[in-house]
C-alpha cells in the first residue's frame, strides 16, 4: 500500500480528476493514513459530484468507531442526492441511504430510522433486498445492534422480505450468545 500511495503522490497534487483521486484515498486508507485520508475524501467531495467519495469517507468513519462523523457525511451526501424521489438510484446513494438508516438505529434515533426507511422503501421497492445485505456486513463487522434495528425497519414496512430478515435475525441472535 505505501508503494501505492508514492505512485499516486503526483495525482494527489495534481488533482485533476476523481478516479486518480478515488485511488489515492483509498490507498492511504490501506496504508493506515487515515487522517489524510479523510482530507482528501472531504475536498474530494466538495470538488467532484460523485457520491462515491461521500460513502467512502462515511465507512471511514464508521470503522473509526464515529457514527455521529459518519452520519453528518451521509446527510450531506443525501442532500445533494435525494433518494426518495423517482429518479433511478445509484449504488452508492442507496448504500449511503441504508447507512444513514443503521447509524440512526445505533445512535438510538429509531423512529427517525424508521421514518426514512419507509420513504426510502416506497421510492425505491427493491431496496429491501439490500438491506438485508448491509445488515449481514453490519453484522459481520461487530455491528449486530444496528444490523438488527435495519432488519426490523426491514420487516416492518416489507412483511414480504421477512423469511430473508428472519434469517438473519436468528444469526444476529445466534452472535449475541
Amino acid at each position: 500500500a505505501h508503494s501505492l500511495v508514492l505512485a499516486f503522490g503526483r495525482a494527489r497534487e495534481a488533482r485533476r480528476d476523481g478516479a486518480n483521486t478515488l485511488m489515492l484515498a483509498r490507498a492511504l486508507t490501506e496504508a493506515g493514513k487515515n487522517d489524510e485520508a479523510v482530507a482528501l475524501y472531504q475536498e474530494a467531495a466538495e470538488r467532484f459530484p460523485s457520491p462515491v467519495f461521500r460513502q467512502e469517507l462515511s465507512q471511514l468513519w464508521i470503522s473509526r468507531g464515529r457514527p455521529a462523523e459518519a452520519l453528518a457525511v451521509t446527510w450531506a451526501a443525501l442532500l445533494a442526492h435525494p433518494v426518495d424521489g423517482a429518479a433511478p438510484l445509484l449504488p452508492a446513494m442507496l448504500q449511503l441511504a441504508l447507512q444513514e438508516i443503521a447509524l440512526l438505529t445505533e445512535l438510538g434515533q429509531e423512529h427517525d430510522a424508521e421514518a426514512r426507511f419507509a420513504r426510502l422503501m416506497a421510492a425505491h421497492p427493491d431496496a429491501g433486498e439490500r438491506a438485508v445485505d448491509l445488515a449481514e456486513k453490519l453484522r459481520r463487522g461487530g455491528d449486530p445492534d444496528a444490523a438488527m434495528g435495519l432488519l426490523d425497519a426491514l420487516l416492518e414496512q416489507r412483511p414480504q422480505h421477512g423469511p430473508a430478515a428472519r434469517a438473519q435475525i436468528w444469526a444476529l441472535l445466534d452472535q449475541r450468545r
